[in-house]
């Protein structure tokens, strides 16, 4: 009740938020015995207090060295621009596996996976500074016993002295039910360092995760113009999220005959209500003979209220910079940039879903 009082008196906290940090607390005293209550105390306040930020430090010296820094890390990444992970934290699953090598200690702290996409946050704390955003290189996630494809994007960013967080995410063609996760990290570069600088070691994790619960609502509209084609598949809705699942089709032969040209659909989303939501493009796979390409983009949670999604796409082509294209011997051809970049702009007609099952 003493440091409950102190920690109080560092920060501006109101009856009810008092309130429901004491429920917390005695809720989570109850379920893990073994923790020390000074440190729960902390987590409580920094869970309870921390609200739409992102992380927060309280000066306190009698807690400073036990007092977690970090909040929201999904929410972090996004800063608010796609409101996509609004709602991750709380449906994570807890994993805080740390391994420590070369002087730098790694913790896998929450993982979320909806079927096809996984998303987890780290955190990482090193005994020299590293800059504000070092990479982590000769890296591997796999997904035991899966065999497709699969997309991802990573982040990694400076929070306080040697302290760093980040988040990765993944998704797979297939969509899965429980997955067996490894991550082998094997050299960490700060920023600004050569690759022969990089600090190698052995950071390898392994964890299982179960998927969502999630509602599928089967679409299957498709807009035309001009021989290019947009079907929206179907949506899933989760507890933190909704998935968007569509499939591209372009003239037969459109990119096998000019492997330059990069095509892509440009989706503008909104509701009855006009709400707009900015997605998180999953990426995709297909075959540039058939013309045929598979994408996911996941959105926010969409308004209660709302009767009708709509999907306002633009089919987008222009040549890409330059790049290199192998044979099917694995002969490499080095592509230049092409002389001429011709832009392409198709604009489709809407496609009106009515929203079900949510």
């Amino acid at each position: 009740e003493q440091e409950m009082k102190e920690i109080e008196n560092q920060c501006q906290v109101s009856d009810r938020e008092k309130a429901e940090i004491k429920r917390h607390l005695k809720k989570r005293i109850g379920q893990k015995k073994t923790w020390q209550h000074k440190g729960l105390i902390a987590a409580a306040i920094v869970t309870m207090i921390i609200g739409g930020t992102t992380y927060i430090g309280i000066q306190h010296p009698a807690y400073a060295a036990e007092l977690p820094l970090i909040g929201d890390i999904f929410r972090f990444f996004d800063q608010g621009r796609t409101g996509v992970y609004d709602q991750y934290r709380e449906n994570a699953n807890e994993i805080n596996v740390t391994k420590e090598d070369q002087g730098i200690a790694i913790t896998i702290k929450e993982a979320v996976f909806d079927g096809k996409t996984i998303t987890y946050t780290y955190e990482m704390r090193s005994e020299q500074d590293l800059g504000q955003y070092p990479q982590v290189r000769g890296s591997s996630f796999n997904i035991v016993g899966y065999k497709g494809g699969m997309s991802g994007s990573s982040a990694l960013e400076k929070v306080g002295e040697n302290h760093y967080i980040g988040c990765d995410r993944y998704t797979i063609d297939q969509e899965q039910s429980d997955i067996k996760c490894t991550l082998a990290i094997n050299e960490i570069l700060a920023e600004g360092g050569e690759k022969e600088e990089a600090i190698k070691g052995k950071w390898h994790f392994q964890f299982q995760i179960s998927a969502v619960p999630d509602v599928k609502q089967i679409v299957g509209q498709t807009v035309a113009a001009e021989g290019f084609s947009l079907s929206i598949n179907h949506l899933s809705y989760t507890p933190m999220s909704v998935n968007l699942d569509y499939q591209l089709k372009v003239p037969e032969g459109y990119l096998s005959s000019d492997p330059m040209r990069s095509v892509y659909a440009d989706l503008i989303i909104t509701d009855d209500l006009g709400n707009v939501y900015q997605g998180q493009d999953n990426g995709g796979h297909g075959d540039i003979n058939t013309g045929i390409m598979n994408y996911s983009m996941t959105l926010g949670k969409i308004d209660e209220e709302a009767s009708q999604l709509i999907i306002t796409a633009t089919i987008c082509s222009n040549y890409c910079s330059g790049g290199v294209m192998f044979d099917q011997e694995g002969n490499e051809t080095l592509l230049p940039p092409p002389d001429n970049n011709e832009k392409l702009e198709i604009a489709l007609e809407p496609i009106i879903v009515e929203l079900e099952n949510r």
